[in-house]
């Protein structure tokens, strides 16, 4: 797979954040519960080591450098892991941060919010819609999430389909 321009990470993580806040997401409900409107994005190779950490939406700054530290934690704990998908099915997966990483077929994609299953399939959507991940890929990515019901997610790859003209 080509390099990928390190915007359209942030790019394609906006557009999910923007998807699931839609009035009609499936996930609208669940994101109103939560005060955090955003998070951090950290984008690596399978070793692990950030190509970037960006933040998308509007992260809550009092609490920016956990988040930072988590995301970072979850694509080097999934680097350890080379036979997981997921950081949240690792063995050593540390449940007090508020992350999840998810490995693509070239990178491994982070991301620390509200939510350790929405922050997941955040992940997953972004590596979807930089073709990082097949369609019918994502349901064995997302097995065992219970956010990730066939119907969410494929409003989700609905609205990456219209904003990519898939």
């Amino acid at each position: 797979m080509a390099s990928k321009d390190i915007q359209q990470f942030a790019d394609a993580a906006t557009a999910v954040l923007r998807a699931m806040w839609d009035s009609n997401s499936p996930y609208r409900e669940e994101l109103e519960k939560r005060e955090r409107k955003g998070g951090y994005l950290c984008v690596s190779l399978y070793d692990g080591n950030p190509l970037v950490i960006t933040p998308v939406g509007q992260p809550d700054l009092t609490i920016g450098h956990e988040l930072i530290r988590d995301c970072q934690m979850e694509a080097r704990l999934l680097a350890i892991h080379e036979s997981h998908t997921r950081s949240s099915k690792c063995p050593s997966h540390d449940r007090s941060f508020n992350g999840a990483a998810v490995r693509g077929e070239s990178y491994i994609i982070s991301f620390s919010w509200v939510h350790r299953e929405l922050s997941e399939i955040l992940c997953a959507m972004v590596l979807y819609a930089l073709a990082d991940t097949e369609r019918e890929a994502l349901a064995d990515l997302l097995a065992g999430n219970d956010l990730a019901s066939p119907h969410a997610v494929q409003f989700l790859v609905n609205a990456l389909e219209s904003a990519y003209k898939r």
